[in-house]
């Protein structure tokens, strides 16, 4: 829902990049997100694409036994 709300709030405003994305997160090993992109500069540069990297910063995941890793999610950022 929270990154639904971001690409609904942006295609309001007609500002998306649309189609598939890939949004890529730093997770490190406690599981909280460090950092994260769109591999896409255009998507990074989005209304859409600053929102949702905005959120996924907050996330966090499982504890990594491994250590900190790269994670890449495929996204299609569109409304519908």
């Amino acid at each position: 829902p929270a990154l639904k709300a971001c690409i609904e709030a942006a295609a309001k405003r007609g500002k998306t990049a649309g189609g598939r994305q890939r949004l890529v997160m730093n997770v490190e090993a406690d599981g909280h997100v460090s950092a994260a992109r769109f591999r896409d500069d255009a998507a990074n540069a989005s209304a859409a694409g600053r929102c949702i990297v905005k959120r996924a910063k907050t996330w966090r995941f499982p504890a990594l036994p491994g250590g900190p890793t790269e994670i890449g999610i495929p996204l299609i950022l569109s409304p519908n």
